[in-house]
């Protein structure tokens, strides 16, 4: 937790700043406190770390309440179409999704009512709610697709790339 103070006499107005490398070091020594917690702990800022966490979980590695995963170590909510799709290893689908025929899903996260079309493939990726995902199109590995983009058929969005919620990305290459 920081105080308000510290944000508003820190953090220069107009300009990206790093906790890690800037903030917190300026407050050791005055005011900066830590906390031994037990248990397991992981920063999820990066799309990297948020899945090694969602692996972890699906893997057991960490003690939760989540549903029982399926034998690929996937976990799929209620309500999933994937008739004829490849889903997993460790992959979640969110409530209401659909996974086309012949479509690849791997270590991956779907949030709700995302559509993945037939013949695509996701891995190492994350997918907000109500993404669409044409037919043939690739989701490469690193990359954060926000609520409500749309991946036309055959597009691809490169390893590691960042689509902005309610963005329709470029056709094929």
């Amino acid at each position: 937790m920081i105080e308000r103070e510290v944000v508003e006499t820190a953090i220069p107005p107009g300009r990206a700043v790093s906790f890690e490398r800037e903030v917190f070091p300026a407050l050791v020594g005055d005011g900066l406190y830590g906390y031994d917690a037990a248990g397991y702990w992981i920063d999820i800022g990066t799309p990297e770390r948020y899945l090694e966490s969602t692996w972890d979980l699906l893997a057991g590695r960490v003690r939760s309440t989540l549903p029982p995963r399926d034998e690929t170590g996937s976990l799929v909510y209620e309500n999933c179409l994937l008739s004829g799709a490849h889903v997993g290893p460790q992959s979640v689908l969110g409530r209401h999704c659909s996974v086309g025929t012949d479509a690849r899903v791997e270590r991956s996260v779907l949030h709700e009512r995302v559509h993945v079309g037939a013949d695509a493939v996701v891995v190492e990726s994350v997918l907000a709610e109500r993404v669409r995902v044409g037919e043939r199109a690739q989701v490469g590995p690193g990359a954060m697709v926000g609520a409500g983009a749309v991946i036309p058929p055959d597009a691809v969005v490169d390893a590691g790339a960042r689509v902005e919620p309610g963005e329709t990305v470029g056709a094929a290459r």
